[in-house]
């Protein structure tokens, strides 16, 4: 039983929940009981309910999103990784930034810009910082978008 477990974090995973655990190294985080996540591993997205078996991935930069009272919530995660055992999901991530924080209008812009500095970039290493940007403004305005469809 659930309920009987010493532990806390699996009182709140009960039944068909997962503990979501979100850290980035300056500390920040969230952490949560949903009912399913869905993330941005770096072989395609990846889908992980209650009773997942226990795995590791790596993350790319896109759009984390998680099921939270039956509402779907977006989170851009910028690379890292993802542990899950015994319906706790911890990520560790190189940043993050809540959906809620974005600026649709912004996120457009900066995907404008990164697109820009793509076409123009000539070498190995500018092409892939530039890449790395349209990832990210992509990310942005994907979850800004999400949250204006409610």
């Amino acid at each position: 039983m659930w309920e009987e477990s010493e532990e806390p974090e699996y009182v709140a995973a009960a039944g068909d929940r997962i503990q979501l655990k979100v850290r980035s190294p300056e500390g920040d985080g969230i952490s949560v009981a949903c009912s399913e996540v869905i993330l941005p591993s770096a072989s395609g997205q990846l889908g992980v309910l209650a009773n997942h078996a226990p795995m590791m991935s790596a993350l790319d930069t896109g759009v984390l999103r998680y099921k939270e009272d039956g509402v779907w919530k977006p989170i851009v995660v910028l690379g890292g990784f993802a542990s899950i055992d015994a319906n706790s999901l911890s990520i560790l991530v190189n940043d993050f930034e809540k959906a809620d924080d974005i600026d649709a209008a912004e996120a457009q812009k900066q995907l404008e810009a990164a697109t820009a500095m793509m076409e123009k970039a000539e070498s190995k290493k500018d092409k892939l910082e530039a890449t790395n940007k349209v990832k990210k403004a992509a990310a942005r305005l994907q979850a800004a978008m999400f949250l204006s469809k409610k």
